[in-house]
């Protein structure tokens, strides 16, 4: 099976930085660049990714994610469209209900109706449509795509079981976060095909990809640590899927650090007020949520994710303000050549 690889770059460095090395990625043979969007931790999302359309030729580009909360669904339409154009056809949406762009000023995610509602607006601007709109039902159309017969392709990103029925309903892609473990998986998996049932659509209908945080090495557990913040996260806020995996869930503590656990400023800070963690629970965490290994190891758990169908990653380093150049170089060229022979 033929994988695709997609790496996120967070913007935290200048633009012209970022850009640069979404270059270096493309020229190590990743396939997809992903820039999240979060407005009170990053620059800009879309100054950004037309900095890295001009920098690159080849490699797909995207949000990852965007949220209908912070950017109304019309003006998210007409840039992904803008930017679309700018890179010669290469744009991709990464969407979603939104985390610390929307958590970090006090608001709440998007809903499920808000949402679909969203995805079919975009959809239909981006692709040149006229839409009713307003208590009058005036028809209105976005002057940009203007002649557009295809519309940009929105992927996903969902973990709770609504919203991935509306992913498998509704969208081109998803973006997964469950982890590796098989049950993990095929819970996702059939949560979609609900979705799809809805639609009238087959799970090859669907591009699949699942994500994780990701270390490439031999001392791969003396870099467990790298992880407990997001273990800390799941005990917090998930623990119910990490006790159906036979991970024995602590007992939070208090914990002071800005803007939260999983986008701390300070990560070695983060790694240190999450230590309540016990290092028996961040071992089987980092074995069934994380992307953590020998390169041997790491081909293994994708082979099996491909099993599922699933032939699409995304990579993602631990800290949000670094770039994750290391793990990135040493996944190009331990990893991504066994699945290009």
């Amino acid at each position: 099976m033929s994988f695709t690889f997609g790496l996120r770059l967070p913007p935290c460095l200048p633009v012209r930085e970022v850009a640069a090395e979404a270059a270096r990625a493309e020229r190590a043979g990743f396939d997809n660049v992903w820039i999240p969007d979060s407005q009170m931790l990053w620059r800009d999302v879309w100054v950004t990714l037309s900095a890295v359309a001009l920098a690159t030729d080849r490699v797909r580009i995207g949000t990852n994610i965007t949220t209908p909360i912070t950017r109304h669904p019309t003006v998210t339409a007409n840039a992904i469209t803008t930017l679309d154009e700018l890179s010669g056809g290469r744009a991709i949406l990464g969407f979603g209900p939104g985390d610390s762009s929307v958590r970090v000023i006090g608001g709440q995610p998007a809903t499920l109706q808000t949402m679909r509602e969203s995805i079919q607006l975009i959809r239909a601007f981006s692709s040149g449509q006229w839409l009713p709109h307003g208590k009058e039902g005036k028809q209105i159309r976005m002057k940009t795509a203007e002649g557009r017969r295809k519309a940009i392709p929105i992927y996903m990103a969902a973990s709770g079981p609504k919203m991935l029925q509306l992913a498998g309903e509704v969208a081109d892609g998803v973006i997964l976060l469950c982890g590796f473990e098989d049950e993990n998986l095929q819970y996702a998996l059939s949560r979609i095909q609900a979705g799809l049932d809805r639609s009238g659509r087959k799970l090859e209908d669907l591009d699949l990809v699942m994500s994780a945080h990701t270390y490439v090495g031999d001392d791969w557990r003396q870099a467990q640590k790298l992880a407990r913040p997001y273990a800390a996260y799941f005990a917090m806020h998930s623990p119910g899927a990490l006790r159906a995996l036979g991970i024995q869930v602590p007992e939070p503590r208090p914990m002071d650090i800005y803007p939260d656990i999983n986008h701390a400023e300070d990560w070695d800070k983060a790694i240190a007020v999450s230590d309540w963690v016990p290092d028996d629970v961040l071992e089987l965490f980092c074995a069934k949520y994380t992307l953590m290994g020998d390169a041997g190891e790491i081909i293994r758990k994708l082979e099996r994710v491909a099993s599922h169908g699933i032939s699409h990653f995304y990579m993602l380093g631990y800290s949000s303000y670094r770039l994750p150049r290391e793990v990135a170089d040493t996944f190009a060229q331990q990893v991504i050549p066994h699945f290009r022979r």
